[in-house]
């Protein structure tokens, strides 16, 4: 509410790591195409499960970013001039959701601008 109150730009961002693949006997192309496949089937699946969430589609961006989610967070923020973060505090772990996730941990270590965890 406040952040609609501001007219300010809301982005909807999640960072996937690709796993390694063993792309013994592809060719470069197929590796491409695969890479490509892959971050396509990602972006789509994010996008709805946004939309399942029910924002309203006017108010925001999605965006899926790619590499080590703590880096690549920290890097967007700074090259985007964010002022605010909003994050979930668990990770996928068991253990990990008695805390709060490596990624947060990291950001909340590094970050410029102010965060706000949810649990």
């Amino acid at each position: 509410m406040v952040l609609h109150n501001l007219s300010s730009r809301k982005e909807v961002i999640h960072c996937i790591e690709l796993p390694e693949v063993n792309t013994l006997g592809m060719s470069p192309e197929e590796v491409e195409n695969l890479h490509t496949h892959c971050k396509n089937t990602c972006q789509q699946d994010f996008e709805n499960f946004i939309a399942g969430v029910g924002l309203p589609t006017t108010d925001y961006s999605c965006k899926v970013l790619w590499g080590k989610p703590s880096e690549v967070i920290l890097t967007y923020i700074a090259d985007s001039h964010v002022d605010m973060v909003v994050m979930g505090a668990t990770g996928k772990s068991k253990l990990q959701m008695l805390t709060i996730g490596s990624t947060t941990r990291n950001i909340l270590r590094d970050v410029t601008c102010s965060v706000a965890v949810i649990r």
